[in-house]
């Protein structure tokens, strides 16, 4: 499974929600992704490939969005067209649009078995 990063990492806490999805998520087997402009904060972390988040995004499964209600909408337009499903992990104020808080990064083997809703 393809999971491509989409983050606002000016927004509080999302470079620290970011390392720890990027780690949640090759824990659980799924392959990671980020935008080149990420390799610095996640230079150490080697099984991370990178490609630009519109290339990356035609062929993925998943996009994951970290950062509040307008990085998840921003990321929603690039999504449409596409087969990959959105997620949104909140990591501003109010949040409405995302499904899950950056406590519940535990969750995101779910992606793997199929145990969510869309």
């Amino acid at each position: 499974m393809k999971v491509v990063l989409f983050h606002h990492l000016q927004k509080g806490n999302a470079p620290e929600v970011a390392r720890k999805v990027c780690l949640a998520l090759h824990r659980n087997g799924m392959e990671v992704w980020a935008d080149p402009r990420c390799l610095g904060l996640l230079k150490d972390m080697d099984f991370v490939c990178y490609a630009p988040f519109l290339e990356a995004i035609q062929d993925a499964d998943v996009a994951v969005a970290i950062g509040g209600d307008g990085t998840i909408l921003h990321c929603a337009r690039h999504v449409v067209g596409t087969s990959a499903k959105l997620l949104g992990i909140n990591t501003g104020r109010l949040g409405f649009l995302a499904s899950m808080e950056p406590d519940q990064i535990g969750e995101i083997a779910r992606l793997q078995t199929g145990d969510y809703r869309v």
